[in-house]
């Protein structure tokens, strides 16, 4: 009988280990490696066709956030206690703020130039959604900044920059950012909708859009800028082009009078 009831266990083991399912994979993204490349900076990739000859110190930076490496510029000097973070538009990488960070340089501003994943060199998961983890990416160069003796830090991005801005802004809860810019983002834009996303946002914001504008509508910026309650936006409505062509005047010249504002703004002098 003691026979019987010990064969009886050994079955039931064998057919319970039988049903049991090899264990999921864990689904969490591990980090990736540093990348070993060395970056060049700014003045190196961004000059032909992009900007006037460099007029100010840059060079380059690995920035890590959770599992991504984002292949980033530095642009000014590194003893400047404000810093701008930039974010491009779908058109060109970082280099489409180059000519604007040297500008800012020479008002005592220096700047981080993030490219998101899919462009240049950064690093990303494959499944990675660009427009989340730029906002991320916007937080951690914040985070960096300060680390390196920033003072004020304000984040500035063009069309789906400025989406990407605007989300970090409103996940900022660690308070890293002391102002955020959007150039023409879109409300809606891949994985990222900021439809609602002024409600979060209590720190100083510019908002500019083009009438003719044909990726978000003044109806549209309104609305966003509508929801931060305090401290009251700067909303420009006028104005010609879209992102980052905003800044320039006729045939892409020199930069125009919304150019100025904006970097009044990022300096955080008070108007008038």
């Amino acid at each position: 009988m003691r026979w019987m009831i010990l064969t009886a266990t050994t079955i039931v083991a064998v057919l319970l280990a039988g049903c049991t399912s090899a264990p999921e994979p864990d689904p969490t993204p591990k980090p990736l490696a540093k990348p070993a490349l060395a970056l060049d900076p700014p003045s190196t990739r961004c000059g032909d066709g992009y900007s006037t000859p460099p007029i100010t110190a840059t060079s380059a930076l690995w920035l890590p956030t959770d599992g991504t490496w984002f292949d980033s510029g530095l642009v000014g000097d590194g003893s400047e206690t404000t810093v701008a973070v930039f974010v491009h538009q779908v058109d060109l990488g970082y280099c489409g703020w180059y000519p604007y960070a040297q500008y800012l340089a020479k008002r005592g501003v220096r700047s981080i130039l993030l490219n998101l994943c899919g462009y240049e060199e950064t690093l990303c998961d494959p499944d990675a959604d660009v427009l989340s983890s730029g906002a991320d990416a916007v937080l951690a160069a914040a985070r960096w900044a300060r680390a390196h003796g920033a003072t004020r830090v304000v984040a500035v991005g063009a069309s789906m920059g400025g989406t990407t801005t605007v989300l970090a802004a409103s996940e900022d809860d660690k308070h890293r950012l002391d102002a955020v810019a959007d150039l023409s983002g879109p409300l809606s834009y891949l994985d990222a909708d900021i439809s609602n996303a002024g409600g979060s946002i209590a720190i100083p914001s510019f908002f500019a859009v083009a009438p003719s504008d044909q990726v978000v509508s003044t109806g549209a910026m309104e609305s966003l800028a509508g929801e931060i309650s305090s401290p009251a936006p700067i909303l420009h409505l006028d104005g010609r082009g879209h992102g980052w062509a905003m800044l320039y005047g006729a045939n892409r010249g020199d930069f125009n009078a919304l150019a100025d504002q904006l970097a009044t703004f990022i300096q955080g002098v008070p108007a008038g």
